[in-house]
């Protein structure tokens, strides 16, 4: 039963870790690159905060992390890139910004859908009269 309060508890830290990353990176343009040091970033954090955490609260430990390395900048350098990678992603105005994207898409699923469910209705009501 520990286990699992334990468990639930590294993964509620986590996860207020992984927010605090995706916050940072919600207004850089959507690339491959910076996807992945994204997920580097979170991976620095996360062994960072296992660090600290192992003498302090978690609370304590998890506003340590942020005074550390509070900056995009910081973080970045925590994850073994350079300092200026952070300025390097915010400018990159040849990426595509995805969000946009994937609403045309989620909208052409639901036009597909809806025409679907509309012909199979209309082939039902065929059926049914002859």
């Amino acid at each position: 039963m520990k286990l699992i309060k334990k468990k639930n508890e590294q993964n509620t830290l986590n996860r207020k870790i992984k927010a605090v990353v995706d916050m940072m990176f919600d207004d850089i343009p959507y690339s491959e690159e910076v996807t992945q040091a994204q997920d580097k970033i979170t991976q620095a954090l996360n062994t960072e905060f296992d660090k600290i955490r192992s003498d302090r609260h978690e609370d304590e430990a998890l506003e340590e992390l942020l005074g550390r390395y509070g900056k995009l900048s910081q973080m970045a350098e925590l994850a073994g890139y350079p300092s200026d990678s952070a300025e390097k992603w915010r400018g990159e105005t040849q990426a595509v910004d995805i969000r946009p994207l994937k609403k045309e898409i989620w909208k052409q699923r639901l036009r597909i859908y809806f025409t679907s469910a509309f012909a199979v209705f209309v082939l039902l009501q065929v059926f049914c009269l002859l």
